[in-house]
């Protein structure tokens, strides 16, 4: 007996809301919809289309805006993007244009725009993971492992996800913070059983901190996941032939033989730099 009521107060707030602006009239959401539909298929070039025409019957709906700019920075189309961007927050200065806006100056490599940009986008909205997350990958790339740091957990407190986790364990293990590193891939992995890149990373930080028994375990998960992964075979059959198993670390070499013989060859010298270091120490 209430779904009447709340149906027709669903209704007028859904009416209300076209008024102030909120959200597009129905063909604006016809085309809104059917641009969001195209870029979650990946087909980027039909979601512009479509937003283009919602825009047509809404120009003044930003969030249209802010999904146009999205799909331009997916076809790498950096200025008709940048201009999506800056038209969404002119119409409504929020956190999502500044973080869309941001990532297209860090593509184009005007990084002091786009920590500025992210930085005000963190100041529009603290609670938007968005801003965090590309500001912690800037700083990735850009080599600055500490900022990168700071950035992802500051996301992470807001919104845990395993790649945030990825990435942290990243910075902790390239600055040499390998407990740290350990903790972050194992945490990305209970949050994502299987994710195969951390088993690998994880495979990784064992090895540094000594644990050739647990780095073994780590790739061999790995490889349960992605049998054709040539980077989890090679520093497998590595480990496997600094641990003595010398038969075990050829049996991958003979696989990555076959499958990627760039990384054969890699284990190969691997093998035989190792040899050598053993016979004049």
């Amino acid at each position: 007996m209430r779904i009447r009521p709340v149906i027709g107060w669903g209704v007028f707030f859904f009416l209300f809301a076209i008024i102030a602006n909120h959200v597009p009239s129905a063909l604006g959401s016809f085309y809104f919809i059917k641009g969001h539909r195209f870029s979650t298929s990946g087909d980027h070039q039909a979601a512009v289309q479509a937003y283009q025409q919602s825009i047509s019957s809404d120009p003044k709906f930003a969030r249209t805006y802010v999904e146009l700019g999205t799909s331009y920075l997916a076809l790498e189309k950096y200025s008709e993007a940048e201009a999506a961007f800056k038209q969404a927050a002119a119409i409504d200065d929020d956190s999502c244009a500044s973080c869309g806006l941001g990532m297209v100056y860090h593509r184009q490599g005007r990084e002091d725009e786009a920590a500025k940009t992210l930085k005000k986008a963190i100041s529009l909205n603290p609670n938007d993971t968005c801003p965090y997350d590309q500001l912690g990958r800037m700083y990735y790339d850009l080599g600055q492992y500490s900022e990168s740091i700071e950035a992802f957990r500051q996301e992470i407190k807001l919104q845990p996800s395993s790649v945030a986790y990825h990435f942290l364990g990243n910075g902790y293990y390239f600055t040499e913070k390998l407990e740290e590193a350990l903790a972050a891939y194992q945490e990305a992995i209970r949050l994502t059983p299987n994710y195969e890149k951390a088993y690998i990373e994880l495979g990784k930080v064992n090895n540094r901190l000594g644990r050739h028994a647990d780095a073994i375990d780590s790739y061999q998960h790995a490889l349960k996941i992605q049998p054709d992964d040539a980077i989890a075979r090679g520093c497998l059959g590595l480990t496997e032939f600094k641990q003595g198993n010398k038969d075990a670390a050829i049996k991958q070499y003979r696989i990555l033989c076959d499958l990627d013989p760039k990384w054969a060859e890699r284990l190969l010298r691997e093998i035989n730099a190792q040899q050598s270091h053993n016979l004049t120490h």
